[in-house]
């Protein structure tokens, strides 16, 4: 049995053609929510910057209203043509660190072998 990992992202790699198709974990505030999608600004974004859209299948009955605009989540999923298409996702609480989450991603890129 094999194991595919699942590569971490931050904004910047949002529309890298290296990871679409691919599963990614990323993390973002909670910005709005839709029928059927929610935007999430990601880390390693500027505060109030560009948003990414998180397609949401089953709904979007796992981000809270009331966490809008200070909520953060990390969502599992796959990347196409700079949407993330949820499988799933976790909350992170509203002090989530996306700065040093950014950081982390960056070395995890740098040094693969070690991460």
């Amino acid at each position: 049995m094999t194991t595919r990992s699942t590569s971490r992202i931050t904004f910047e790699h949002v529309n890298s053609p290296q990871f679409q198709g691919q599963s990614v974990r990323a993390v973002g505030k909670l910005v709005a929510m839709d029928d059927g999608h929610v935007q999430l600004v990601l880390a390693g974004s500027h505060e109030g910057g560009p948003v990414t859209t998180i397609v949401c299948p089953n709904g979007t009955h796992k981000y809270s209203p009331e966490t809008m605009g200070k909520g953060h989540y990390e969502v599992i999923g796959q990347l196409q043509s700079g949407q993330i298409m949820e499988m799933t996702s976790v909350y992170m609480g509203d002090n989530f660190d996306m700065g040093m989450y950014a950081d982390m991603v960056s070395l995890t890129h740098q040094f693969p072998d070690i991460f």
